[in-house]
């Protein structure tokens, strides 16, 4: 799901390795293949991405989401 099946990203999974090690190593290590694709996904889905972005941030700070004030 993290690639969503596409082919660039999927030759990057290395077979024998656990899912836990494949997503740290392509979203979170220091050269990750995905590392900046959260804001290049949204800067490429809005022209103004950053009000997107900020309620997506706030969105991950809760565990039960947020109401409207």
């Amino acid at each position: 799901m993290i690639t969503g099946g596409v082919p660039h990203y999927l030759k990057e999974i290395k077979k024998g390795r656990s899912v836990a090690w494949q997503i740290d190593r392509l979203c979170f290590s220091k050269n990750g293949l995905l590392k900046e694709e959260f804001d290049k996904l949204y800067a490429s889905l809005y022209d103004k991405p950053d009000t997107h972005i900020t309620i997506i941030r706030v969105l991950a700070t809760k565990w039960m989401g947020v109401t409207r004030s």
